[in-house]
């Protein structure tokens, strides 16, 4: 049985685990990643090596590394456009995941389905910074079980939110 903390820690290695990855790539090395559930206390290792595909770089995302933040506020009552719902699914989905439309109502709520919460964190990660990418805000929630996305637009005269500890 995996408690509310371990699952809160799963999904943060996995977010950090995709962050490394993105930033990886955006550098121009693949890596390959070993995950484990062997139970000794390593859930994952990463395995870099080099290989420069221009296409295959990922280097919008891991310039939204340093800018995402998650936030909280009321998002505006404009509607986030189909075409950023589908770059979001496409992400969720790289990443082994899956995205449900759950309300649309100042922004979007979005019910994130995978398997394990590792690869959960990844694709949470993979979406919120596809959110930034597109200038959307965002803000992820573990509620009953479920890891939830809010989305949506901010004021433009929002005052900038205080980077977090990382």
């Amino acid at each position: 049985m995996t408690t509310r903390t371990d699952q809160v820690a799963l999904l943060a290695c996995g977010a950090v685990l995709h962050h490394v990855r993105v930033a990886l790539s955006a550098m121009g090395w693949d890596c390959h990643v070993l995950r484990s559930d062997s139970g000794d206390g390593q859930i994952a290792s990463v395995h870099p090596r080099w290989e420069l595909d221009p296409f295959s770089c990922e280097v919008a995302p891991a310039a939204a590394i340093p800018l995402r933040r998650a936030d909280p506020r009321p998002y505006l009552a404009d509607e986030v456009p189909d075409s950023a719902l589908t770059w979001l699914l496409h992400a969720a989905r790289a990443e082994n995941c899956d995205l449900e439309l759950l309300a649309r109502r100042n922004g979007v709520l979005l019910r994130m389905v995978g398997h394990d919460w590792l690869r959960l964190g990844e694709a949470v990660s993979a979406v919120l910074l596809a959110s930034t990418v597109w200038g959307l805000a965002s803000q992820a929630l573990l509620h009953e079980e479920e890891v939830i996305v809010r989305v949506g637009w901010q004021s433009p005269n929002a005052e900038p939110l205080p980077q977090s500890a990382r």
